[in-house]
């Protein structure tokens, strides 16, 4: 195999270089690939490795956001492709949520941290392995976090999966098994030597701190 990874920017995003031919497989949430097929996006999911859903609101404690109602009358910041921005709608039916008194701010993924713990936004729309990184920033500042998950509310779907476009299927379906036990091979690996993990995973993000990956790992494996 010869791999080559290209950096995702959400369910968006990776829904358009799929569909331009751009990448073969693709890293990309259930919603993603369901909603995406849906809307004439030729991908399948070839392999489920998150089976519990990631997708959680982090938000400062002292905004007393302890269930979803009490999300009315407040702002989230969060990139357009955020997979709980695009599940709010079903959430809020679920919970009786009325959605037009929820704000949602557009943001990168870099700027959610820092609006969430300035009080820019109230909340951020995120994956819950990072829960380390809102807490640590929080306990610089001398607050704390506190989360809205979707799967410990009612909302509990696939998450992670990885996709195959229709004619990589339909072309080499072999290398797409070899692509898939290699990832599982990788997975187990991690599982079985964290530390090689995040010695990994820090090789190629540097900027990255290795103690909070740990933990993000760790919560990834949780799910």
């Amino acid at each position: 195999l010869d791999v080559t990874f290209i950096r995702g920017h959400g369910v968006s995003d990776s829904l358009k270089t799929l569909s331009a031919g751009v990448a073969q497989l693709g890293e990309i949430t259930q919603i993603g690939s369901v909603g995406g097929r849906a809307r004439g996006v030729p991908i399948r999911e070839v392999l489920m490795y998150h089976d519990k859903a990631m997708e959680v609101f982090y938000c400062l404690d002292r905004h007393g956001i302890r269930k979803p109602k009490d999300l009315e009358g407040k702002s989230i910041g969060g990139p357009l492709g955020a997979g709980a921005r695009n599940l709010f709608p079903a959430f809020a039916a679920l919970h009786g949520i009325d959605a037009s008194k929820v704000t949602f701010v557009d943001m990168t993924p870099d700027a959610m941290v820092p609006a969430v713990i300035t009080g820019r936004v109230h909340c951020a729309s995120n994956f819950i392995t990072e829960r380390p990184t809102y807490q640590k920033a929080a306990a610089q500042a001398g607050e704390k976090i506190s989360g809205v998950v979707y799967s410990e509310w009612g909302l509990d779907l696939h998450a992670n999966s990885i996709v195959a476009t229709d004619e990589t299927i339909k072309a080499r379906p072999d290398m797409i098994r070899r692509f898939l036990r290699a990832t599982v091979r990788g997975w187990l690996a991690g599982i079985e030597r964290p530390d090689d993990a995040v010695r990994a995973f820090h090789k190629s993000f540097p900027e990255a701190n290795p103690e909070l990956l740990r933990e993000h790992w760790k919560i990834a494996v949780e799910h």
